[in-house]
């Protein structure tokens, strides 16, 4: 604990999600992830794209799919509610492809997916949990990420935190440390997957 500052209480930590929560639905869900050109919304947008940005890629992109409108087909919408895309991605990732588009690959993991409930069977039942259960952590790790860089804002080490948050190699790529969690991710849905098969 910082000397001089009282610990956060679990309310003061839930507010600030639940605040995170709003600003990613209205970033993503209103404005589609883009600043406008132009009016009233334009500061804030700002300010939050900024925030954001000192969150890992992998944070916002966990946020853009939860709030990014989209639809999915009736059965896939119906099980996995507002994670669907986030599902869909996490289905994607089980079965990398080269040179293929985000939507075919997008439709193969939804026929696959759409399979598996029709199908029900007890290793379908398992894995669709399991990414449900993901989908719903990486959004709750991505919230809790944007709710901190607004206390790291105020508390004036934004610079600091920014620079902690994104570590990039000498010809600009994002270093690995910063991808660990997601091929940790993957690699544990793979082995998952080969147990199902």
């Amino acid at each position: 604990m910082t000397e001089g500052r009282a610990p956060r209480s679990r309310l003061t930590r839930r507010r600030s999600e639940r605040r995170a929560e709003r600003e990613a639905k209205w970033f993503y869900g209103t404005l589609g992830g883009q600043v406008p050109e132009a009016g009233p919304a334009r500061e804030t947008a700002l300010a939050l794209q900024g925030r954001l940005q000192s969150t890992t890629a992998f944070d916002r992109g966990a946020l853009s799919l939860r709030y990014a409108k989209k639809d999915w087909p009736a059965p896939i919408q119906e099980e996995f509610g507002n994670a669907a895309s986030l599902v869909v991605r996490l289905e994607c990732a089980m079965h990398p492809s080269v040179g293929a588009s985000t939507e075919a690959l997008e439709a193969e993991a939804v026929r696959r997916l759409c399979a598996r409930i029709a199908r029900r069977s007890d290793s379908d039942e398992a894995l669709l949990a399991r990414l449900f259960v993901r989908a719903k952590r990486h959004c709750k790790r991505a919230i809790r990420a944007l709710a901190k860089t607004r206390e790291t804002r105020a508390s004036g080490a934004e610079e600091a935190f920014a620079v902690s948050q994104t570590t990039f190699t000498a010809d600009g790529a994002l270093a690995a440390d910063e991808t660990f969690a997601a091929d940790e991710a993957c690699a544990a849905d793979e082995a998952f997957a080969k147990e199902s098969a």
